[in-house]
């Protein structure tokens, strides 16, 4: 926005102390040779400084962008989205009207999609890394004899056991998912530590209240 404003002051002050000036005296003026008036010439500088301030912050601000976005790049996200290719597809639900069934249909794609030449290895989530989850936000509370309920904003995904060697998502504690799990989860370091204190959060449980 102040570079397009800078830009039309360039552009139209001149023109208009131009159009205001009296025509006897611009005559008298191109007689002498003379290339403008005092006030012009003043408005001419102060325009050329502005361009210059102007450029030089926007050159500065995108100096400082380029090297926050490399900054970015570098840190280490906790995943390896490299070489990942990501397919999202949704079931009909008055087709397969259970859990069961949508589950049995995404193994059954799965296994289709491992069978393609040049697939190494393949999961199913409900999202991907830092985007897509199910949000829940509210209190929770733990089997912890006497804990106070935690206000957290939680991002859930639904998700298979090769979901994390897919990713290169290194687990702290713990295992993966099994098969015969049923409604077990895998917090983040930050959550284990809001919900369990100085406590080993393995095979503790959590609700929402």
């Amino acid at each position: 926005m102040a570079g397009i404003a800078v830009t039309l002051g360039a552009g139209l002050l001149p023109a208009w102390l131009g159009t205001s000036s009296d025509v006897r005296t611009n005559d008298r003026r191109n007689e002498r040779a003379h290339t403008g008036t005092r006030r012009g010439r003043m408005t001419t500088r102060g325009l050329l400084v502005a361009e210059v301030a102007v450029a030089s912050a926007l050159l500065l601000g995108a100096t400082v962008l380029a090297r926050s976005f490399v900054n970015l790049s570098r840190i280490d996200r906790g995943f390896d989205p490299a070489g990942v290719v990501t397919l999202w597809t949704s079931f009909d639900r008055q087709v397969l009207r259970t859990a069961d069934a949508r589950r049995a249909a995404a193994e059954g794609l799965e296994r289709e999609l491992r069978a393609l030449p040049g697939v190494r290895q393949t999961a199913w989530s409900g999202g991907v890394p830092l985007s897509s989850g199910q949000v829940s936000f509210g209190n929770w509370t733990t089997d912890r004899p006497g804990a106070s309920p935690v206000h957290a904003t939680i991002e859930m995904f639904r998700a298979s056991a090769e979901y994390f060697d897919l990713y290169g998502i290194r687990l702290l504690k713990g295992r993966r998912f099994v098969p015969s799990d049923s409604d077990a989860a895998i917090v983040g370091e930050r959550l284990a530590a809001a919900l369990w204190p100085n406590d080993d959060p393995i095979g503790h449980s959590f609700q929402g209240v």
